[in-house]
């Protein structure tokens, strides 16, 4: 919606929160991307490569681990942009 908005509008109408935070979430994005897609390649390399212990590993409580480390880690390195935005 960020990106229709600066193609179809002539001047910014989501106010000054939004314009000075829009690149720190874009970069979120992207992070959280970048990562689950990497823990995506980890799991499915426990699956094939050790499957024998691999139902011992993959449970959803290690699911979950992942996700939330996940997001505060895509929260944390994107701070640098949120600072100098």
């Amino acid at each position: 919606p960020f990106q229709s908005t600066i193609y179809m509008m002539p001047t910014w109408v989501l106010g000054a929160f939004i314009c000075k935070f829009i690149h720190y979430f874009f970069t979120v994005s992207m992070l959280v991307s970048i990562f689950t897609l990497s823990a995506m390649s980890v799991d499915r390399y426990i699956a094939i490569v050790h499957s024998r212990k691999s139902s011992s590993i993959r449970v959803a409580r290690h699911a979950l681990i992942g996700v939330v480390v996940i997001w505060i880690l895509s929260l944390a390195m994107a701070a640098p942009v949120m600072h100098y935005q």
